[in-house]
């Protein structure tokens, strides 16, 4: 649910119910049934789930710094304010 499927939703839920089950035996969902599921979900709990996924990554990763900062986000917007105080 956190990733940009490459492929398409179905293909997506596919391939991880046949990696999660490792058995043919139970039908993926249907990309509608996600949908629905996905609606039911408070925002208080993707956002604790974003934040743990978050912690994980950060705890289980070598990221590389730039001028010892850690690069999330490159942006080229130019913002031109007015001299005045």
């Amino acid at each position: 649910m956190l990733n940009a499927p490459r492929a398409g939703l179905q293909p997506e839920l596919d391939a991880f119910f046949d990696h999660a089950l490792a058995s043919g035996l139970v039908r993926p969902p249907s990309k509608s049934a996600l949908c629905q599921a996905r609606r039911q979900i408070r925002p208080e709990a993707l956002r604790d789930l974003i934040g743990v996924s978050a912690t994980y990554f950060v705890e289980h990763s070598e990221v590389p710094l730039w001028n010892g900062y850690r690069v999330l986000a490159l942006d080229t917007t130019v913002l031109r304010t007015p001299k005045r105080p």
